[in-house]
């Protein structure tokens, strides 16, 4: 039986490599991700704030404050699981809050 060259396994070490800077790409890119998403989440809370601070509160804005309180409630997921699907849960209904808070 004739043994494989050293030169046969370049490939799949090449392929090894690839796959890690796959799997860094990755964090990078969730990391920015998530990043964007609490900066996002942070700027709907000082829109609230704002809101909190202000003398005079509209009907209106109380009810948006309570669709709010309850999307935000009746958001389901399961983190441990890590899917993708629930991240695009929370971002479309980040979206939502935002386009709320930009009405007022």
């Amino acid at each position: 039986m004739k043994k494989k060259s050293h030169d046969e396994f370049l490939p799949a070490k090449h392929l090894s490599n690839e796959l890690e800077e796959m799997s860094s790409l990755l964090r990078e890119i969730g990391d920015c991700y998530i990043t964007r998403l609490e900066s996002e989440i942070a700027a709907i809370k000082d829109s609230v704030d704002a809101l909190v601070r202000s003398s005079k509160i509209s009907p209106s804005c109380s009810k948006d404050v309570r669709e709010m309180m309850d999307n935000i409630k009746s958001l389901q997921t399961k983190p441990a699981k890590g899917r993708r699907k629930d991240l695009k849960k929370i971002d479309d209904l980040i979206g939502e809050l935002q386009n709320t808070v930009e009405r007022w």
